[in-house]
C-alpha cells in the first residue's frame, strides 16, 4: 500500500521552538533589587495607644438643714446631691491627671405631722390627763428599727432632729470611702482622648450614691434609733415618774 514518503536521507532536523515571552506582571529575575515609593497614611497619624488615668478627686460632704420631709415622715435625710466640681484634665507622660472635688450636699429636715412637741419633763403641754400617753409615745419600741417611738399624739422635735442629724453624719462618714471607690474605678480605666476621660468622670456621682445607699436603708435606721433610744427612754421615764407622783395638773 502506498504510504508517506520517507524523509530525504541527510536532511537537517527541525529547529527548536523559541521560548515564550515573559508573562505580563511576572516577578523580576533572580537577584534583582527593586525600589518602590514610601508608604505613608496621614489619616492614621492621630491614632495612639490608650492613656491611663490618675484621679485626684477628694470628697467634701456638707450637712444642710431645712429640707422638707415627705408627707408621711417625721424627718428626711437626702444625700443624692453629688457633683464633681473644679475639674481639670492634664495629659502628662501618657497619663491623664484628673483633679477636682466631689461635693456632696446632705440635706435634712423634720416635721411634726400634727403631733404636739414635748421638749422635756417640764413641758407645759403635759397634764395629769395625758402624761401616760406622752410617756408611752416617747418610749422607744426596741422591736421597731432598734427603738422607734410610737409618737401617736406627741413627739420630740429635738430628738427627731438628733435622729436626722445622725443620718446626715452617717452619710458624711461613708462619703470618703464611697468617693475613693469611685475615683479608684476611674483610675483603673483608660481613655484615648479628653472626651473619653470626661465620660468616665461623669459616672462618679452615681457610683458614690450607689455605694452610700448600700450602707444605709434599715441598718442605718437601726443605728440612728439606737443612738437616740437612751434619750427617748430617759425623757419618757421621767415624765411617767413625775406623773405618777402627781406633779402634773
Amino acid at each position: 500500500a502506498a504510504g508517506a514518503a520517507p524523509a530525504a536521507e541527510g536532511a537537517p532536523a527541525p529547529a527548536a521552538a523559541p521560548a515564550a515571552p515573559e508573562a505580563a506582571g511576572q516577578g523580576p529575575a533572580e537577584s534583582t533589587t527593586i525600589t518602590i515609593p514610601d508608604i505613608v497614611k496621614p489619616e492614621l497619624e492621630h491614632i495612639h495607644a490608650c492613656d491611663s488615668i490618675a484621679g485626684i478627686i477628694p470628697y467634701n460632704g456638707t450637712v444642710v438643714g431645712g429640707e422638707t420631709p415627705p408627707g408621711n415622715a417625721f424627718g428626711i435625710c437626702r444625700f443624692g446631691d453629688v457633683r464633681v466640681t473644679g475639674i481639670t484634665i492634664t495629659l502628662t507622660a501618657h497619663v491623664y491627671q484628673v483633679r477636682g472635688t466631689i461635693e456632696n450636699r446632705i440635706k435634712w429636715g423634720v416635721q411634726s405631722l400634727g403631733r404636739t412637741d414635748i421638749a422635756g419633763d417640764t413641758d407645759a403641754d403635759i397634764t395629769a390627763a395625758n402624761y401616760a400617753t406622752v410617756s408611752s409615745d416617747l418610749t422607744p419600741n426596741m422591736a421597731s428599727s432598734g427603738g422607734r417611738p410610737p409618737r401617736t399624739q406627741f413627739w420630740a422635735d429635738d430628738l427627731t432632729q438628733r435622729h436626722e442629724l445622725f443620718h446626715a453624719n452617717d452619710v458624711r462618714g461613708q462619703g470618703p470611702g464611697a468617693a475613693t471607690a469611685a475615683v479608684s474605678w476611674v483610675s483603673s480605666q483608660t481613655a484615648t482622648d479628653v472626651a473619653g476621660v470626661q465620660a468616665l468622670v461623669d459616672q462618679i456621682p452615681n457610683r458614690v450614691v450607689r455605694t452610700i445607699v448600700a450602707g444605709m436603708g434599715e441598718p442605718a435606721e437601726v443605728r440612728a434609733y439606737g443612738d437616740g433610744a437612751g434619750s427617748y427612754r430617759a425623757r419618757a421615764n421621767s415624765i411617767k415618774t413625775k406623773g405618777d407622783a402627781g406633779t402634773y395638773h
